[in-house]
Formats: structure tokens, sequence, C-alpha cells
């Protein structure tokens, strides 16, 4: 998911954008029913008009979307102001049943 912020910090502030500070927020919480709920946001340019994630040829929102894919979860993109992905899903169940996260 690095690749999500890393493409933020890239893209969604050029030199020449007007509009004040630029911010990049990412959260990550637990939602209903135990789902696990990642969001990168910015409030910067946007995407650029006709791009499509899902046609795109960018390596990393390619692993992007096979990392979600692999994790049995859903991504979704709002572009209602700057750039917004949010990635559902629930927690891993590997080889030996549910994998916790550890305690520290």
């Amino acid at each position: 998911m690095s690749e999500l912020v890393t493409n933020a910090i890239k893209y969604a502030f050029p030199e020449d954008r007007k509009g004040g500070t630029g911010e990049v927020a990412v959260s990550f919480s637990e939602g209903e029913g135990g789902q696990y709920i990642l969001s990168v946001s910015d409030n910067g340019i946007g995407l650029p008009e006709g791009f499509d994630p899902e046609t795109s040829s960018s390596l990393g929102l390619k692993l992007v979307h096979t990392m979600v894919a692999q994790l049995g979860g859903e991504i979704t993109l709002d572009r209602t102001s700057g750039t917004s992905w949010t990635v559902f899903c629930r927690p891993y169940h590997g080889a030996e049943g549910l994998v916790e996260p550890p305690v520290e």
C-alpha cells in the first residue's frame, strides 16, 4: 500500500498547483464485522481526466490491485476532492487459521 502514498506524494502536488497546502492522510481502522479499512487520501489535483485505474498500465497500481485481490478484499476510488483510495478486507486466514497481529 506504500505505492498509494508514494503516488500521492509524486503526483498530487505539482509545483504549479494552486490551492494552498497539500496533505496526504493515511488511516487504518476496524469496521463492522471485524473488517479492516485502510484509506490513503490527498487533497491534490486528482487523477487525470479519463484515467481508469482498472486498465492503467501503472505497475504500482497493478501490484496494489493484485495484493487486494489476494487478500480477498475490495478497493474503491473517490475523486470528489483530490484522490482517496479505500481498501476493505477481512482478517487474513493463512494455512494455520486466522493470523492475528502481534500484541506488544
